[in-house]
């Protein structure tokens, strides 16, 4: 009979993994962009063919960019977030991790 392990020690067994650990922590970047975006259309009332058409670009954008598939440019967002009545901010945290010379990831 096979043996469960739980997810969560795979995870942190994987996060060693300098690769599994940047495309883990790029993707919840983008998917931390995407709820935000997500977040300033909704609470401005706001369907995804509206904000983009009032931001001069196509509802399958604005479908990816809230679908976590694409990390929008620092205009993209101000844009987002004029067009929303929204603001802009964000903070840089202490890293979790530091790039080496090569540009591999290890602990901090």
């Amino acid at each position: 009979m096979a043996k469960t392990v739980a997810a969560s020690k795979v995870h942190a067994d994987w996060m060693k993994d300098p690769e599994y650990q940047a495309a883990f922590e790029a993707s919840e970047l983008k998917n931390q962009v995407a709820r935000a975006i997500l977040k300033a259309r909704s609470g401005a009332n706001m369907t995804q063919e509206e904000l983009a058409t009032r931001m001069g670009t196509s509802r399958t954008t604005i479908t990816r960019l809230e679908g976590g598939q694409q990390l929008p440019t620092l205009a993209t967002l101000n844009r987002v977030a004029l067009v929303t009545g929204q603001s802009i901010s964000f903070t840089v945290d202490p890293a979790r991790s530091t790039r080496t010379a090569k540009g591999a990831r290890t602990a901090a």
